[in-house]
């Protein structure tokens, strides 16, 4: 717990950043909020990224009603077949009949409630009010849905699911053991540590980083066994990252590690999920960052840079000599 100690840390943040950040002003409408009108909505949006040749935009009109509705999309990355089916049909399907017969029925509206609840089949729907919350979601492969006389806007998970089979890592390949790696896919890495860790105390805890280019980050934990001072301060350094854009992992070790002139890693990286278990179990936290298969461990020991995942699928004895061995060429090098 002796590296886990609060303190200033801006002198090597100013040493990183400087290579990294660029002196830039945010754009003036980014706080400014959504209203109830369609066309001033679609256009707030197309002013921050509509000059983007990928981002698409198609407006249409509510089932038979004159109400109008639009999505904003990025072409490549979101899914152009949940879109079709689970989006665009619904809602230009006739569907007045039955919401005629709604407590919320209003002649010439349509309510949130009815859209979001008997109209989407789509699983992940969330409502935004400022365009500030909603660029990043889009930029990401969301879907965003526009309605005449809503205020809110729909953010809608449609992310093409482009990704790379999960395989065993190169880097760390074993004789012994999972024949599974992490991916660059936030969401298949935390699937992959409920799998295998089926423990109603793991916790998942999902941060924002980078203040341009946001990217979702996770902080794991098992809350019986990892020290709540160890988890806040954790949480607490990476809340306060500044910078511009979080490409790998990397980055994110630099920044919250203790002293950044040691040779000596503080923070542990691997692609092995058995490996991030059997520290979790330990009372340690992993950093798992969307984008990278490279997930941190932190705190580490010395002893834990020479040990394998693989030492604890041998008996004591030959698990041992494994150990022994590596320390003696070690020291003898």
């Amino acid at each position: 717990m002796s590296w886990w100690k609060s303190r200033d840390k801006q002198v090597k943040k100013n040493n990183i950043q400087s290579k990294t950040k660029q002196e830039h002003k945010p754009s003036q409408n980014t706080n400014v909020h959504f209203t109830n009108d369609f066309a001033s909505n679609l256009e707030l949006i197309k002013q921050q990224i509509g000059h983007n040749s990928d981002v698409r935009f198609r407006k249409f009109n509510i089932g038979r009603t004159d109400i109008q509705a639009g999505i904003v999309f990025v072409d490549g990355l979101s899914d152009k077949e949940i879109i079709d089916k689970h989006i665009m049909k619904l809602l230009m399907d006739d569907f007045s009949d039955e919401y005629k017969n709604e407590s919320s029925y209003v002649e010439g509206t349509v309510s949130k409630e009815y859209i979001k609840n008997k109209v989407l089949t789509i699983s992940e729907v969330a409502e935004v009010y400022y365009i500030k919350d909603l660029i990043p979601k889009v930029l990401i492969g969301s879907t965003a849905l526009l309605i005449d006389g809503l205020a809110d806007v729909f953010i809608l998970g449609t992310t093409k699911a482009n990704k790379r089979n999960i395989e065993e890592p190169v880097s760390e390949a074993l004789v012994r053991g999972p024949r599974v790696g992490f991916t660059e896919v936030l969401s298949d890495n935390t699937s992959l540590l409920r799998r295998h860790c089926a423990d109603e105390s793991l916790s998942l805890v999902k941060l924002p980083v980078g203040e341009r280019a946001k990217k979702e980050l996770v902080v794991a934990f098992i809350k019986d066994l990892a020290s709540t001072e160890l988890v806040d301060e954790i949480k607490n350094r990476i809340q306060k990252i500044d910078i511009d854009s979080v490409l790998e992992s990397g980055y994110i070790e630099q920044l919250i590690e203790d002293n950044y002139l040691s040779p000596f890693p503080q923070i542990q990286n691997t692609e092995r999920p058995d490996r991030v278990i059997s520290a979790l179990m330990e009372g340690r936290v992993a950093i798992l960052l969307d984008g990278t298969p490279f997930v941190l461990i932190a705190p580490v020991t010395f002893s834990m840079l020479l040990q394998s995942p693989e030492d604890y699928y041998e008996r004591w004895l030959p698990g041992t000599l494994l150990r022994l061995l590596r320390f003696s060429a070690y020291y003898a090098s």
